[in-house]
């Protein structure tokens, strides 16, 4: 036993060193401000801020990782698509849509969420919040301004958890609260992303929005973007796509085999006491101003009424196959290429 105690002392020393010290590649590191290379691509470390909520007036800053990828042989500024992971990090499905944006002579900038938060995934919506995501989005959008081989036509994407800016940002206020406006980002798609977001009339954007959704989504249900949709595409340049008998993550090879995530938390109450919107305070809180979600502790409450645990996700080949097909046409169009 006293042979064993001092090997058992160092293995807690590791677990506590790698769990309270999370290391990433911009662990320490100061933010790019400016490009000296004209080229320079690969991991960038930028500044965001940690904004728990919109309301959140005392966010601590946060250094979070970025990637680059310039197309090959470049030779002039190109446009630029900015890629929000969701619950599950970055994954190789991703890769995939990178490497069809750079075929089609994008860059692409790759934003991991997770890691300086000291996360590797985050399918509980308590710690993660969307408006740390959008934070973050937001500084690699202008850090990608100052970028001589980045044009003005940069776009934005999210899958599920990341896509929620996407759709945020169809707000006004939000976008002011940002120092953006309509024209900064231009498009917007969210891939099996949550829509259960009311909006003032007066304050939706005109920022050009696909939104892809699959009927058998259980996560994420498409009644609530094709709802959106509805009430968008003829005033706000909304577009959407809905796949039918598609399951959330239709293009994540790892759910190939379909898969049940038991600790999955599922919105069940589509009423007002559960549906979401950002007030004129910039607090996050159900319709009903009932509930509000600016701290771990309230957001906790909401969803335990909101929420059951549990939901499935599976791959479908034609799903994926549709939805790039969208998602590229859309992006041609939106960038002056077609």
């Amino acid at each position: 036993m006293k042979r064993v105690f001092p090997y058992f002392l160092f293995l807690l020393f590791v677990l506590y060193f790698v769990v309270a010290h999370p290391s990433h590649a911009c662990f320490e590191r100061n933010p790019v401000t400016s490009f000296k290379n004209p080229l320079q691509w690969g991991t960038l470390c930028i500044g965001s801020k940690n904004i728990y909520d919109f309301s959140d007036e005392k966010a601590e800053p946060i250094i979070i990782p970025v990637n680059l990828y310039l197309p090959k042989n470049i030779k002039k500024p190109v446009p630029a698509i900015i890629m929000s992971h969701g619950a599950g990090g970055i994954m190789r499905f991703h890769h995939k849509y990178k490497r069809r944006f750079l075929e089609e002579g994008f860059a692409v900038l790759m934003i991991d969420h997770f890691h300086p938060r000291g996360k590797i995934i985050d399918n509980n919506f308590i710690d993660v919040t969307a408006p740390m995501m959008i934070s973050d989005t937001v500084a690699a959008y202008n850090i990608l301004k100052k970028h001589p081989y980045i044009s003005d036509e940069i776009g934005y994407i999210g899958w599920s958890k990341g896509g929620i800016g996407t759709v945020l940002l169809k707000d006004k206020k939000i976008l002011q609260k940002f120092n953006l406006n309509e024209n900064s980002f231009k498009f917007m798609a969210g891939i099996y992303t949550f829509c259960g977001f009311a909006f003032d009339e007066k304050n939706i954007s005109n920022t050009p929005l696909l939104l892809i959704s699959g009927t058998s989504d259980s996560i994420t249900p498409a009644h609530l973007c094709k709802n959106m949709s509805d009430n968008f595409k003829n005033k706000h340049n909304t577009q959407y796509l809905e796949l039918d008998k598609a399951h959330h993550g239709f293009d994540n090879y790892a759910f190939y085999f379909g898969a049940y995530i038991p600790w999955q938390p599922v919105i069940t109450d589509f009423s007002k006491n559960c549906l979401i919107k950002v007030n004129n305070s910039y607090e996050t809180t159900n319709i009903k101003g009932t509930m509000k979600l600016n701290s771990k502790k309230n957001r906790t409450a909401f969803i335990k009424k909101c929420t059951e645990k549990g939901a499935y996700a599976a791959y479908s080949s034609k799903a994926a196959s549709d939805a790039e097909k969208a998602l590229l046409e859309f992006i041609k169009i939106k960038f002056s290429l077609k």
